[in-house]
């Protein structure tokens, strides 16, 4: 049987500069993700959405993982590509694919799966854990009220096969 998380349709097109972020799911699914959606400690599942049409782009790949951290604590790199303490990461392991839905605190995203864990003040570097690549990550950017996609995420996504 294949697991939920897996059986989202495939889309041809990555997040694109200028999307914004949708919620997943819950009570705001399909609705857009504005910056008070986002504290310190509870990320928020996303997909990018084209803003003209407002079509989320519903391919697993372009899952994304939302959050706000300290932005004092952030490294330079990290600080580069987030806003005012949000950042954003692919949703998807890079050990073995599993879905990044969690925290350990409020420093690291935690994949359920196996438990690896990746530091959100540094560009989703491995902490623990099996997976040996660090989480790709999306730069941001803001227009008006909206958080926007600023370029491509910044490697690969996923768990990667030889």
């Amino acid at each position: 049987m294949t697991p939920a998380w897996a059986q989202t349709p495939a889309s041809p097109m990555p997040p694109q500069p200028g999307d914004r972020f949708v919620h997943l799911s819950g009570p705001k699914a399909g609705q857009p993700v504005v910056p008070e959606d986002l504290v310190i400690g509870s990320p928020r599942l996303a997909y990018p959405a084209d803003p003209e049409s407002g079509e989320a782009r519903k391919a697993r790949t372009n899952q994304v993982v939302l959050t706000r951290v300290d932005p004092a604590v952030l490294s330079v790199e990290t600080r580069s590509v987030s806003w005012n303490g949000v950042v954003a990461y692919s949703a998807i392991c890079t050990h073995n694919g599993c879905p990044v839905t969690g925290m350990r605190n409020d420093k690291t995203l935690l994949c359920p799966c196996h438990e690896s864990e990746f530091d959100i003040a540094d560009k989703g570097k491995v902490v623990h854990g099996p997976a040996e690549r660090r989480l790709s990550n999306l730069p941001l950017q803001t227009t008006g009220d909206a958080i926007v996609v600023a370029g491509p995420f910044s490697g690969p996504i996923g768990a990667q096969r030889k």
